[in-house]
């Protein structure tokens, strides 16, 4: 038969002199008094979150994240995807898998997202390159 009980109490020592009423009645020993603890009030904080930073302007303009101007020519920097779909185009034999590690190992970079971006399209030349052969 379950049996449920709710001691309630207007603070913790309330409620701690209550729970020991009802253990005493249960031992049947007189039940100790409680001396409360005094609580001093504390003044609540008041939390601030600070004003997040506006994203500054980029000072040149003319410089895009994903593209290269190159002799008055703009050219996109391929994405790791990108990169990833050429290799695996080339990279079906253990033999092109080696040439596609020796010219990660050229560029000095462990895999393909490590490419750095500066040197990606000349990366998916060379992988292009090693396709056509």
């Amino acid at each position: 038969m379950p049996v449920q009980i709710n001691i309630t109490g207007e603070d913790a020592n309330q409620a701690i002199e209550e729970f020991a009423i009802l253990s005493a009645a249960f031992t049947g020993v007189q039940a100790p008094t409680v001396q409360p603890t005094p609580q001093e009030d504390k003044p609540k904080r008041n939390r601030t979150t600070a004003p997040k930073p506006e994203p500054k302007e980029d000072p040149n303009p003319d410089k895009v994240s994903n593209e290269v101007q190159e002799d008055g020519k703009k050219i996109d920097i391929p994405s790791v995807l990108e990169l990833r779909e050429a290799a695996a185009g080339v990279g079906s034999t253990p033999e092109a898998k080696a040439k596609i590690k020796a010219l990660l190992d050229q560029y000095e970079a462990r895999n393909l997202s490590a490419v750095p971006d500066d040197q990606k399209v000349g990366f998916l030349a060379a992988l292009k390159a090693l396709a056509n052969e």
